[in-house]
């Protein structure tokens, strides 16, 4: 949520094509994947020693693995363009 707030501080500031945003979006995947796997892992726990009825809270860790999953993909996408943009605004410079 931190990065997601600094990125859009970033957007405020006109900087939205920029290293620094690029990084913003590299921890936001980076957490967005550990988060996954974490849950996972609590999923895994939850499953092997768990006594009596599992399913709604694996149901509810499988929600959330897709949720994270989703904002690691999003996350990863947008690094994958700004990068290029930004790529694309540096090469430009550089002829002028």
């Amino acid at each position: 949520m931190f990065q997601a707030f600094k990125l859009l501080n970033y957007m405020d500031k006109n900087k939205t094509f920029s290293e620094v945003s690029v990084g913003a979006l590299k921890v936001m995947k980076f957490c967005a994947t550990i988060i996954s796997a974490f849950i996972i892992g609590g999923i895994l726990f939850v499953a092997v020693f768990l006594d009596g009825d599992r399913a709604g809270i694996i149901a509810l860790g499988l929600y959330n693995t897709f949720a994270s999953s989703v904002i690691a993909t999003f996350a990863g996408v947008l690094q994958h363009l700004v990068k290029e943009v930004v790529d694309i605004i540096t090469e430009n410079e550089l002829i002028v």
